[in-house]
């Protein structure tokens, strides 16, 4: 692979990850919300860029990092995704307890809410079956 293009590449996932977190960073709504929503926030921002890396880290997609060390970091960054997910929910459930509660119970008017519930339940399945790899074998 040249070398340009594994530079566009790495900029490219730069990019993907770097706007949307100067985006959320920017925001004048920032200005209206106490610590624990900017933190519940950036937490899923940061998510999002995390689970966007994570197939291509265990697929060793990204130019100059061998497959063997793209595992390991897709572990790790598993487990920071995991934990991303949970200071997201526990931040929501700081700042609103019963939207938090309507979520998990399917009954929040948005329907990005149950999307969120369900995509939480199936990577926390994930985290465990990872977690548990070596044991269950």
């Amino acid at each position: 692979m040249s070398r340009a293009r594994r530079i566009a590449i790495w900029a490219a996932l730069g990019l993907a990850v770097g706007v949307p977190l100067a985006a959320a960073a920017l925001s004048p709504q920032l200005a209206w919300r106490g610590p624990a929503y900017i933190a519940a926030g950036f937490a899923g921002v940061i998510a999002m860029a995390l689970i966007l890396m994570q197939p291509l880290l265990a697929g060793g997609y990204l130019p100059g990092l061998p497959a063997q060390r793209g595992r390991r970091v897709h572990f790790w960054v598993g487990g920071a995704l995991v934990s991303a997910v949970i200071i997201h929910v526990a931040g929501l459930w700081i700042t609103s307890p019963p939207d938090v509660i309507d979520a998990l119970l399917f009954v929040s008017p948005t329907p990005f809410s149950a999307w969120g519930v369900i995509a939480m339940w199936a990577l926390f399945a994930a985290g465990l079956v990872a977690a548990l790899r070596r044991r269950m074998r």
